[in-house]
């Protein structure tokens, strides 16, 4: 059975550990602990379930995993990896830092209200660019139009100096 953590390096007592003694002849008794690694642990033994099951931790700080459900604690656990801090050296002296960038990680709540927060900011944004937006593709619109008739305009005036200037030479060419 598989169970997950809120924290990535998580360490459950089940059964604590008995210290020995040399004078008594007591043996050391280890106890019995579950690490979670990266978030969880997986377990066979139907003993141990149980007694993690009965755990005041469970679904606290642990529960079972779910496949359906996934991992619900994906997005609050932190890595149990420090960032690392590197600075190189030269000619014995500190020149440069560099470090790991550090992940941050959001609520489902906050996510929720982000994208709330960008909805009306997307809104209102629309309402103030919205007539502008019209009005320049209105200005667009009339000055492409203009063009075209300019254009036919122009195509019609050498159309019409054409057939004026074949007219003349073919009234010309009656009259001789």
């Amino acid at each position: 059975m598989k169970f997950v953590s809120k924290a990535s390096n998580y360490c459950i007592t089940l059964k604590p550990g008995i210290p020995g003694s040399i004078l008594t002849g007591a043996l050391f008794n280890p106890g019995l602990h579950l690490r979670f690694e990266n978030g969880f642990v997986t377990i066979n033994d139907p003993e141990i379930i149980e007694m993690a099951k009965r755990s005041k931790y469970f679904n606290i700080d642990f529960k079972e995993y779910d496949e359906n459900e996934g991992d619900v604690y994906s997005k609050s656990r932190k890595d149990f990896e420090p960032a690392h801090m590197i600075t190189e050296m030269q000619n014995g002296f500190p020149s440069k830092t560099m470090s790991t960038p550090v992940k941050t990680k959001l609520t489902s709540e906050t996510t929720l209200m982000l994208q709330e927060m960008a909805k009306t900011m997307a809104i209102e944004m629309t309402k103030e660019l919205a007539p502008k937006l019209a009005a320049d593709m209105l200005k667009e619109m009339l000055e492409k139009k203009q063009e075209q008739e300019e254009e036919k305009s122009k195509v019609e005036e050498e159309n019409k100096k054409d057939s004026d200037s074949i007219k003349t030479s073919d009234q010309k060419n009656v009259k001789k």
